[in-house]
């Protein structure tokens, strides 16, 4: 009896700590050629939202294919948390924009929020993660 409420006991450990550090399934469509890396960063805090160095709490990037991709992330805690993506087609980790400071390259947000005069807030792109989430991502190009 006793071995067999402790078999029932580490069970119920083991699903509670699964479901709760789990991955986030992204599918990412509209990227419009295969060239170079379409790069992530997930965040929890609106301090270093959109940062591309520091600040994130699991970041990657895959191989560029157009049309869309799928992304598996790291195992992440569940919790609240924006995702942007970006299509860095010259690969050198950046984001590039003309002389108006407009981007050349195609990014997306969680929540795919309508963008007006720059990138959304931080809330605007906010996601609960629940166990395994899966979220679709659309890339924007402006140029």
């Amino acid at each position: 009896m006793k071995f067999n409420l402790l078999i029932l006991f580490f069970s119920f450990v083991n699903f509670t700590l699964t479901s709760q550090n789990s991955s986030i399934e992204l599918t990412i469509t509209n990227i419009r050629n295969s060239k170079g890396y379409i790069r992530y960063a997930i965040f929890d805090n609106e301090k270093h939202f959109l940062s591309t160095k520091t600040g994130f709490i699991d970041a990657g990037s895959v191989k560029a294919q157009k049309g869309s991709i799928k992304i598996k992330t790291n195992s992440i805690p569940d919790g609240f948390y924006a995702i942007s993506v970006f299509h860095d087609e010259n690969n050198n980790e950046k984001v590039d924009t003309n002389i108006f400071g407009i981007p050349t390259e195609g990014f997306g947000f969680s929540n795919n929020p309508t963008l007006y005069l720059g990138p959304p807030k931080f809330k605007e792109c906010l996601i609960e993660k629940k166990s395994n989430t899966k979220l679709n991502i659309e890339i924007k190009y402006y140029l």
